[in-house]
């Protein structure tokens, strides 16, 4: 079986690596480096026989440029395939250590418990995470992210305060409900491991900081002329929203949600007044 025509060595191309095929078996395939043509008959020998020669017949120092852009061109296919798998890897210890501190506990968990249930190696974990106090960081910024106060404050700058802090009370009681064993489990835990309790501490401390330079940019003074304490708000805000989760766990009832959230911040800012 010839080579078919299509292949630019068949058209008298200096380019192509190949050369002349002759007659070879049927049913292997092979890609013509230049014109990418993919050639039904290019058997093993000629497979061999174009390894030996492709230096001689297409040297590197005649076309540097070429040289160049096949080297960069592996290099870039290399390294984004390994960077997608190391991401994918990564995300699938997250998944399961999450799963793993809902269901058993931090404490209870071990790093081979987690590596068992995830199908890999103690090593593998260790070379995305240094212990398994950076896995439970690791854990808590992507299940317990709070992307949605970011949206709001972002898109807040022609909203009243007063809806804002409603929207902001909404999210953070949306995100507690969402993650609810996980949270009552980290939440029982943190009472007796100080290494837990400064992780969630440092957490909730983010968002009322968030919280607190919107109202201090919006607003400096109460109706009766006194300073409003932006963090003193966001902090009054998240421990009733808090309060309101733990004491509510026999189920979840938007329309109750909603009227907390209402009269908790209904109370923290009375006639509050924009600033001048």
């Amino acid at each position: 079986m010839r080579r078919s025509s299509g292949c630019c060595w068949s058209q008298q191309s200096p380019g192509c690596l190949a050369g002349p095929t002759g007659t070879c078996r049927p049913g292997l395939t092979d890609v013509c480096h230049v014109c990418r043509w993919r050639c039904p008959s290019l058997c093993l020998l000629n497979r061999r026989q174009l390894r030996s020669r492709q230096t001689d017949v297409f040297p590197p120092a005649r076309y540097p440029a070429w040289q160049e852009w096949r080297e960069e061109s592996l290099a870039a296919r290399t390294t984004g395939a390994r960077q997608a798998q190391a991401a994918r890897r990564r995300e699938q210890l997250l998944d399961v250590a999450f799963t793993l501190f809902a269901e058993r506990g931090y404490r209870a968990t071990s790093v081979r418990d987690i590596t068992r249930a995830a199908g890999v190696t103690e090593a593998v974990l260790y070379h995305y995470f240094g212990n398994k106090a950076d896995l439970l960081a690791a854990v808590l910024e992507v299940y317990a992210p709070f992307a949605g106060y970011r949206r709001i404050l972002d898109a807040a700058d022609s909203t009243p305060v007063e809806a804002v802090l409603l929207q902001l009370g909404g999210e953070f009681l949306r995100l507690l409900r969402e993650r609810r064993v996980f949270v009552l489990t980290l939440l029982s835990e943190a009472a007796s491991d100080p290494e837990i309790s400064v992780m969630l501490g440092r957490l909730l401390d983010d968002v009322v900081g968030a919280v607190g330079s919107f109202i201090d940019t919006r607003h400096t003074r109460d109706e009766a002329g006194k300073d409003i304490d932006g963090r003193a708000v966001g902090k009054a805000l998240q421990g009733g929203l808090l309060i309101h989760f733990l004491s509510h766990q026999s189920g979840q009832d938007p329309e109750v949600d909603a009227i907390v959230v209402d009269r908790i911040v209904t109370a923290l800012l009375p006639g509050i007044t924009p600033r001048r």
